[in-house]
């Protein structure tokens, strides 16, 4: 899997955040339909974060990104049992999290939605 480049980072921040509208975007690399996301919180140092994780299904494209719990925002993690790690097996852990798409357990829900 190859990273998204900064140019391709911002095109993606510019389009609806998931909790706005939970499903796939367009992916500015190879313009499919098939921009992924998953979201996991986390607490550390008695805070909670948020680790994003976004993906393309079709050329294999991702970002990361750690940061706090926008304000309001509650959704559920239906992967939280499920011990995902990204440790150094990054496609693996993609073609799970695919895996959750095509069976419907993400994308997520969400309950509460920042302003």
């Amino acid at each position: 899997m190859l990273a998204f480049t900064p140019d391709e980072v911002a095109a993606i921040a510019r389009q609806p955040r998931p909790w706005a509208e939970p499903s796939e975007r367009v992916c500015p690399a190879c313009g499919s339909t098939s921009i992924r996301f998953y979201l996991q919180g986390s607490m550390r140092n008695d805070h909670q974060i948020l680790f994003s994780y976004v993906w393309c299904s079709r050329c294999r494209r991702y970002h990361g990104s750690t940061g706090p719990v926008p304000d309001g925002l509650v959704f559920e993690d239906p992967l939280a049992s499920d011990a995902l790690e990204w440790g150094a097996k990054g496609d693996t852990f993609f073609a799970r999290l695919d895996d959750a798409w095509g069976r419907g357990v993400l994308p997520q829900r969400f309950t509460s939605i920042p302003r």
